[in-house]
């Protein structure tokens, strides 16, 4: 049992060294959006995400360049695959306030009424 989990731990362990915390001095998408000083905080199937000199960003995979796609094990049916699954999960799920959600509440407005009164009512998220 012992050598299970240490070799499941020693597995993680190699998954995660391979890209958490690299720094990228600069990341430039297809498109021609600029980042600069940049840590790779992790991936997913889809895209890269980081932190970098104006905060953080999640970028897809399709608009990094070839080399950032195979550093990080980019495979297109697969991050199509993961959309598909994130897609049929929002229509099942819905987005907060959205029926089909579990209840989840929708965001609040509150607004000042002629009487100095404030109403709070419920917006769509």
């Amino acid at each position: 049992m012992k050598s299970i989990i240490a070799s499941l731990s020693l597995t993680i362990l190699a998954a995660t060294a391979s890209f958490g915390g690299d720094r990228i001095q600069e990341i430039r998408t297809l498109d021609g959006k600029v980042y600069q000083d940049c840590e790779v905080v992790s991936k997913d199937a889809h895209g890269l995400m980081f932190r970098h000199s104006r905060g953080a960003a999640k970028v897809a995979f399709a608009k990094l360049p070839k080399a950032i796609q195979e550093k990080y094990g980019y495979d297109p049916a697969e991050a199509q695959q993961f959309l598909n699954k994130a897609r049929n999960h929002k229509l099942h799920f819905g987005q907060p306030g959205e029926e089909g959600d579990g209840g989840a509440p929708g965001r609040l407005i509150a607004e000042a009424g002629s009487r100095g009164g404030i109403a709070a009512a419920r917006h769509p998220a």
